[in-house]
């Protein structure tokens, strides 16, 4: 069909109704979640190890060392510790391990309750060192960090440098991982009472306080130097620290307490979604992927079933503080 026959087609014909079709609105529309980028900002990638105000203000308030925790209330956990701890007294707490699941390909890391407790610092190989000293702030705090290494930020991504590890984290010193050892060394002949971080999983091994050692993720100096630093001290000399960290995380602050509920809203909503019949048939689900709970018969304190079919009765309800996850 030539063009004029196509134009003769598409002319409308006499006396019949012409449809208009709906004008699509051209407003712009935002991405509600997407994040947006300052003009006055640093250059990506970031020059920090982990997420701070400097470089994700859409995640942290100012004065904030981590999501809702400032940097004041590590500094108050610090103390408060350094003060529980009798006199001539040492604390090393060290990071956790980076985990393989083959090769050089690694899990997603996660950073050691304990140490993230007291310090903030969510990079692996790293360790602190608290000393209890007469002084106003109560004690002295030397940080050990890997420090900014280009090659390695390459395939792992930022490291925090020692004088912004020093300022950022309020450490009275910042020094490198391979320091650590002789630092320990030398501590370990002055102070009286050595408290170590060794994990639960090391006391159901029943392992000895070298299983500190093991935090490390690549020997920085031989093994055997290390087992000689901790073989040196006696039984009396060294103590567990987790018992004593675990008062001070037993009763949670009122940041604490912000972030639990703030955890506990967004997981409550992303349940109720994921949970809801007519998301399971929009995603052509066939049933839900865990059992629902729901208490309703005595006795109350049951509350796991596999049917949701049941009448749910609306009583009064005793609600309890549930420890949840970002708060460590």
């Amino acid at each position: 069909m030539s063009s004029r026959g196509l134009r003769a087609l598409q002319r409308p014909v006499a006396g019949a109704a012409i449809v208009q079709r709906p004008r699509v609105p051209t407003r712009r529309c935002l991405r509600a979640f997407a994040t947006e980028a300052h003009v006055d900002s640093e250059l990506k990638p970031s020059n920090y190890g982990q997420p701070l105000f400097h470089s994700h203000p859409h995640l942290l308030r100012p004065h904030e060392l981590t999501p809702g925790i400032p940097v004041e209330e590590y500094e108050q956990r610090r103390r408060q510790l350094m003060e529980n701890l009798p006199n001539d007294s040492v604390v090393v707490s060290v990071a956790a391990p980076i985990k393989y699941m083959s090769g050089k390909i690694f899990y997603k890391f996660r950073q050691a309750s304990d140490f993230w407790y007291l310090t903030g610092f969510e990079e692996p190989d790293a360790a602190v060192i608290l000393e209890k000293t007469s002084t106003s702030r109560g004690y002295r705090m030397t940080l050990f960090s890997s420090g900014k290494d280009s090659h390695k930020e390459k395939w792992e991504g930022a490291r925090t440098s020692f004088n912004d590890a020093s300022s950022i984290f309020k450490a009275d010193d910042a020094q490198s991982i391979q320091s650590f050892p002789n630092q320990l060394k030398s501590l370990a002949s002055i102070y009286s009472n050595i408290y170590f971080d060794v994990s639960n999983s090391s006391k159901r091994s029943s392992r000895t306080a070298k299983s500190l050692l093991r935090y490390l993720s690549s020997p920085v100096q031989p093994r055997s130097e290390y087992d000689t630093i901790v073989e040196s001290l006696s039984a009396s000399r060294r103590h567990d620290l987790a018992p004593h960290v675990a008062k001070l995380r037993a009763i949670k602050s009122e940041r604490e307490q912000q972030v639990m509920r703030t955890a506990a809203d967004i997981s409550g909503r992303s349940l109720a979604k994921a949970s809801s019949p007519t998301i399971l048939k929009l995603r052509n689900a066939k049933r839900h992927s865990f059992s629902t709970d729901h208490a309703i018969y005595p006795p109350w304190h049951i509350r796991k079933y596999t049917r949701s079919s049941f009448r749910i009765f609306v009583l009064p309800l005793r609600i309890t503080t549930i420890s949840i996850h970002p708060t460590r």
